[in-house]
């Protein structure tokens, strides 16, 4: 069964994303509510299939998570999704150059979230 790591810092944001995910079939996940706590899911030995995280977060951004993934030998062509309420066009080109999958604009709908969690593990 796939594993997806949520990173979302605001935790009403986080119980909605739990939610919709709860919805796709054959799938789990772990959150964290920052890019230190996400990396140390991510160095550890749990098993991580795809990430998905904010854009913005405290300390460190979305960004910032990805980059140090991208230089994990074992996690760098672990696939991405980035939600952002950012509309700087600079922020999407950047996650694209990082092989970022989907760039998912707030306020997402549940049913917008399910669909690129089933594009990633389904190639659709």
């Amino acid at each position: 069964m796939p594993r997806l790591l949520l990173v979302e810092d605001d935790p009403i944001t986080r119980d909605l994303m739990e939610l919709a995910l709860l919805r796709v079939p054959d799938v789990s996940f772990a959150s964290a509510g920052s890019v230190e706590a996400a990396r140390i899911l991510l160095a550890g030995g749990e098993t991580i299939d795809a990430l998905i995280t904010d854009l913005h977060l405290p300390g460190e951004d979305g960004l910032a998570l990805v980059r140090s993934l991208r230089a994990m030998p074992a996690r760098r062509h672990l696939p991405v999704i980035v939600t952002t309420s950012s509309r700087d066009p600079e922020d999407r080109l950047q996650a694209e150059a990082m092989g970022v999958r989907a760039f998912i604009e707030k306020p997402w709908s549940a049913a917008t979230l399910r669909e690129a969690v089933h594009s990633l593990f389904n190639g659709t």
